[in-house]
């Protein structure tokens, strides 16, 4: 497998242009996306122009799942396909990056709750005075940091291990997305954890 993936370039038509336009698709995307994030900080507007922003990230990677749709039908027998129908490719990095945002979800809106918690006790909109005096009458005066740190150490666990999840089960997804073509197969359980399952 590794020697496939080594060589697919030199198998490929187009060499040459792959590693251009791919090199000029990932500079663009490491330079206009981060630009773009700090000047929609400063100015919201700027968020508009998203479509236009992401485009050299969404087409990398609308290739990278053409590549894998060309690795699930020949094993890229005839090396790495090449960049054309730009369209195609942004839907399908779109696609794509959907579904890495539905399986970051469920992270996202814990992080979300803790933080809203978290400024409730700041804002005083929650007085944890009664919580605090159960703590300390239970597990003395250093009972209140001993909690906090163990709530702490407990969400950043769990917050890790979901992490580790994702980078396991996200390939899985792209790739039953990737061999469909359908949105829905990288998103079903099922079909994601037979993927994830097989070798």
């Amino acid at each position: 497998m590794l020697r496939g993936t080594v060589t697919a370039l030199t198998r490929s038509v187009d060499a040459t242009g792959i590693l251009v336009v791919g090199g000029l698709l990932t500079l663009l995307t490491w330079v206009v996306t981060p630009v773009w994030v700090g000047g929609a900080l400063v100015f919201p507007p700027l968020l508009l122009l998203a479509p236009l922003a992401l485009a050299p990230a969404f087409v990398a990677r609308g290739y990278f799942v053409r590549v894998l749709t060309a690795g699930v039908a020949t094993g890229n027998a005839e090396g790495a396909p090449p960049f054309v129908s730009w369209n195609e490719l942004y839907r399908n990095g779109l696609k794509s990056a959907l579904v890495s945002a539905i399986l970051l979800a469920p992270l996202a809106l814990g992080i979300a709750l803790a933080a809203l918690a978290g400024g409730a006790l700041r804002s005083g909109l929650v007085d944890p005075a009664s919580v605090v005096d159960v703590i300390r009458g239970a597990l003395g005066d250093g009972g209140v940091i001993a909690v906090g740190v163990v709530a702490g150490g407990l969400v950043g666990t769990v917050a890790l291990a979901y992490l580790l999840a994702f980078a396991y089960v996200r390939p899985a997804a792209l790739a039953a997305f990737a061999a469909s073509g359908r949105l829905r197969d990288g998103l079903r359980p099922r079909r994601v954890a037979r993927v994830a399952g097989s070798g």
